[in-house]
């Protein structure tokens, strides 16, 4: 799949992650998103809502350390939580646009 920045200009969000749930916000138009865990340990675990201050869990959608997937999310889901297995790191969420 080949990816490009998104048309409308929304901006990386990235969220400081521990061993604690943290959540950011997204651009509301945005429905992919490529998630970057730079980690080189730790595994990041994520979840979208439409609900604000979302609560990630350890068995919501897994990101291995120094990887990028791209997820497609709903459209209301403006809300992003993570939360790493162990340490710290900062975890980007990038929206693109598809081809």
């Amino acid at each position: 799949m080949r990816v490009s920045a998104s048309p409308f200009q929304a901006k990386t969000v990235s969220v400081s992650a521990s061993t604690t749930s943290a959540t950011g916000t997204l651009a509301a138009q945005t429905e992919n998103i490529v998630v970057s865990n730079p980690s080189t340990t730790s595994v990041a675990f994520v979840r979208f809502s439409s609900t604000a201050a979302p609560t990630a869990v350890t068995t919501d959608f897994p990101v291995v350390p120094g990887s990028q997937v791209l997820l497609t999310k709903p459209k209301d889901a403006i809300y992003v939580a993570v939360i790493l297995d162990t340490g710290t790191a900062t975890v980007y969420f990038s929206p693109v646009q598809g081809a």
